[in-house]
């Protein structure tokens, strides 16, 4: 599949997951679903819970976007506190580190972005300070390492990179400083564009877009330091729950690596990231077919950090 250089702008955006065939273990974390009368369209994000006979920890893949509904980020907070152990993503930036015209470029469009269509950055929206030093532990690269992973060009950890060079970059800043001074765009202008971007993040595979490579590290390599950060959770604790929160486009790979240990898929459940027009509706969840699920509640009743 090829996509023009315009069609990468959405998965800049955010981290959404790639396509995969519907069955019974959910894979696929994020779908899109367009609202019928006063309903409104969604994009969807998915947390799924799994088990193990070796231990009475369950292990939640928490799928995220990293721009939404300020009340999308207020569930996922409520979420998390309730969980013993966050594992969380972000590149740690080096001491020395020196600020990239290209990255500059993506964090700009994000928030701008973001502001034009009513949305909330995930930075702003959880609250990393007070769960770094309750649940939260970070299970991501350095960038020091990831620097080392990619020979020393992020970019081929980033698809669509190519774009914020030469011409291209020419054309996005003044679309960007045009956005800037528009501010929040009315809903007639912002849904369509929402709707537009929501199906594509819920449609399209990123392995095709970054190509094999730039997918190894963005998601391998980092998804590897996460399930390392898991085995050593796992032995700390021999109940509760531990979480892995993580863009949904590392989800897939999450899966697959957890049923290679044991792991089994027991409950999907959905939040709503983006509503676009209409009403914000509960959460969803569905089951595997196959085996009898317990109630999943967090072990013990101590305080958390929220």
């Amino acid at each position: 599949m090829r996509l023009s250089r315009f069609a990468i702008l959405p998965v800049l955006f955010l981290a959404a997951g790639a396509v995969s065939a519907q069955d019974e273990v959910e894979t696929k974390f994020t779908r899109y679903t367009d609202g019928e009368g006063d309903a409104g369209s969604r994009l969807e994000v998915a947390y799924a819970t799994y088990t193990s006979k070796k231990t009475d920890v369950k292990v939640i893949l928490y799928g995220a976007v990293h721009i939404a509904d300020k009340a999308y980020y207020e569930k996922v907070q409520s979420d998390l506190s309730s969980y013993d152990v966050v594992l969380f993503e972000g590149v740690k930036p080096s001491k020395d580190a020196k600020p990239d015209e290209k990255m500059e470029m993506i964090g700009e469009m994000q928030t701008t972005m973001g502001k034009a269509l009513g949305l909330t950055f995930q930075k702003d929206g959880i609250d990393y300070k007070g769960g770094i030093e309750k649940n939260f532990v970070h299970a991501d690269m350095t960038q020091d390492e990831l620097l080392k992973a990619t020979d020393g060009d992020l970019s081929k950890a980033l698809p669509g990179m190519n774009m914020f060079s030469g011409d291209m970059m020419k054309q996005i800043k003044p679309m960007m400083g045009m956005l800037k001074s528009m501010g929040k765009l009315p809903a007639t202008f912002a849904n369509p564009l929402k709707k537009m971007m929501a199906q594509q993040l819920a449609n399209t595979d990123l392995g095709a877009v970054g190509g094999e490579d730039a997918m190894k590290i963005l998601v391998g390599e980092r998804n590897k330091v996460a399930l390392k950060r898991l085995d050593e959770q796992l032995e700390k604790h021999k109940s509760g729950t531990i979480a892995i929160f993580y863009g949904a486009a590392h989800m897939k790979d999450f899966n697959e690596q957890l049923e290679k240990k044991g792991w089994k898929q027991a409950k999907v459940e959905w939040n709503t990231a983006w509503q676009i027009g209409g009403k914000r509706k509960k959460s969803e969840s569905k089951e595997p077919k196959t085996e009898e699920k317990k109630a999943l509640v967090p072990s013990g009743e101590k305080k958390r950090w929220l």
